[in-house]
């Protein structure tokens, strides 16, 4: 049903459930093809790491299931690409581990990476580190300001997004490094673990 509604608001025709059944088993193999594809080609510069849970029907049951994701930063242009999406429990370092063994077996070049940006999962940078040694990580700037965030009060919420924002949008690392200590000066004595969120991975 949900295919067919967005076959439907896109393209504007409606398919019954075994065309759809059909439509889906026509691309799978487009789909199996594109997540082997050979990346010799391209070079990345950034990879962006992460897990999410989707809901996902397997015959009469829906369940929610873990996928692991890598989108990488192109070096010509600095397009964003999706590499790989693997279903798995993004929690496992052994996990990430075999999906960067896949990529490599694909042809990533595993040298020309620079930077991994990622969120706290365990084992995620460590695994990251043993595989691209050239590189260097950084945290998410999303899930660090979510996680700093969760940490202040609802009604204070806005004032401290906006100097940390300050922070995360310098133009200059001395800028950012300056609006830091005025954050801290501001908001360390009421508010210390949403700093030491951020005070962690400056």
């Amino acid at each position: 049903r949900d295919v067919s509604r967005t076959v439907e608001r896109h393209f504007g025709s409606k398919f019954d459930s075994k065309e759809i059944s059909r439509m889906v088993a026509a691309t799978s193999g487009e789909l199996d093809a594109w997540r082997q594809r050979d990346l010799r080609a391209t070079e990345y510069k950034f990879l962006y790491l992460d897990g999410a849970n989707f809901s996902v029907r397997r015959g009469t049951i829906v369940e929610r299931l873990a996928f692991l994701c890598v989108v990488g930063v192109r070096r010509d242009d600095e397009k964003m690409e999706v590499l790989s999406i693997e279903v798995g429990d993004r929690e496992q370092k052994a996990l990430w581990a075999e999906l960067f063994q896949s990529l490599e077996r694909r042809g990533l070049d595993m040298n020309a990476v620079e930077l991994g940006i990622m969120d706290g999962l365990a084992g995620l940078e460590s695994a990251f580190c043993a595989a691209f040694p050239n590189a260097r990580t950084q945290r998410c700037q999303v899930h660090a300001k979510r996680n700093a965030l969760k940490r202040v009060s609802v009604r204070e919420r806005d004032a401290f997004k906006a100097d940390l924002d300050c922070v995360f949008y310098a133009k200059t690392e001395a800028r950012a490094r300056s609006a830091f200590v005025e954050l801290v000066s501001k908001w360390k004595t009421k508010y210390p673990g949403a700093v030491g969120v951020i005070e962690r991975d400056l």
